[in-house]
């Protein structure tokens, strides 16, 4: 994989890092543009920005995953955990549990890649969906299994 170094702009009042990344979108690769937010721009100067773009892209060119093992939550879900789902719940559980998926869970995380996920985005997205829903429903996203 070569090594890239992004493209550092000011959108409004952050600092955006741009880059490319494959993927695996259901078997065929694909190179995609992804932006991620670096930080304000009041805490962070040209420098800053730079190197905290640096820090980041650095994890990404460390990365010794093949882009054929890399997934999007929503292929994962689709290709692996549904068809288990299928095989081991009931139906009225299995409708349950999709509706919580398209309608709560899609929209906050299936484009995003397996890679990239961590606990704490996860903790951070339910008690966002805690908040903006009944508190009920952050609970049964969280206990999907």
């Amino acid at each position: 994989m070569r090594q890239q170094k992004g493209c550092v702009v000011q959108r409004g009042a952050d600092w955006i890092l741009g880059y490319r990344t494959t993927i695996n979108d259901n078997g065929t690769l694909k190179t995609i543009h992804k932006a991620k937010v670096i930080g304000p721009r009041s805490k962070y100067s040209d420098e800053d920005a730079r190197s905290e773009a640096d820090r980041i892209l650095a994890e990404l060119n460390r990365s010794k995953i093949d882009p054929e093992h890399v997934a999007t939550i929503g292929d994962f879900v689709k290709n692996v955990y549904w068809p288990f789902v299928e095989m081991y719940k009931r139906p009225s559980t299995l409708k349950g549990y999709r509706e919580l998926w398209r309608n709560h869970l899609v929209p906050r995380c299936g484009d995003d890649l397996i890679r990239d996920i961590r606990a704490r985005e996860c903790r951070n997205g339910l008690r966002t969906l805690r908040s903006r829903t009944r508190p009920k429903m952050a609970n049964r996203c969280r206990t999907v299994r």
